[in-house]
């Protein structure tokens, strides 16, 4: 009530869990509003998500839209958070060559084109969770 808000990291842990729905909904609301929630999970076009057979989950960019508050997107309900930052995370050598850049710039198009050519290796989120006042 003092208006702090905590932060909370989840680092790949995602693509392990069985329901992500479920999971985000317990992560929702046990944080109060305004908390900060960051998750790592490899991106599906990273050789770390397909090489460990307890992964059940390869997500991409737009993987967490249905439980944000993005324009456009029709949710079945109330939206859980609001995106604070979204980035794809690659290889040092990727960044170096302006790959990231441009994959964070143009995420839809990098993912349709050109993410099995110049591959990421994890997504970060940075949600903010929504609750009514």
């Amino acid at each position: 009530a003092d208006g702090v808000t905590a932060e909370r990291l989840i680092t790949d842990v995602l693509e392990h869990v069985a329901d992500i729905g479920a999971f985000l909904r317990e992560v929702h609301r046990v944080c109060r509003r305004g908390a900060r929630v960051r998750i790592r999970t490899p991106h599906y076009s990273s050789w770390y998500a397909w090489n460990d057979p307890t992964h059940r989950h390869a997500l991409g960019y737009f993987a967490l839209d249905r439980f944000t508050d993005t324009p456009g997107f029709h949710a079945r309900s109330a939206p859980l958070f609001r995106y604070v930052r979204r980035e794809i995370l690659f290889s040092r050598a990727h960044r170096l060559v302006g790959i990231a850049a441009l994959a964070n710039a143009f995420p839809a198009r990098w993912e349709q084109l050109f993410a099995w050519m110049a591959p990421a290796e994890n997504l970060m989120f940075e949600l903010e969770v929504m609750k009514p006042a």
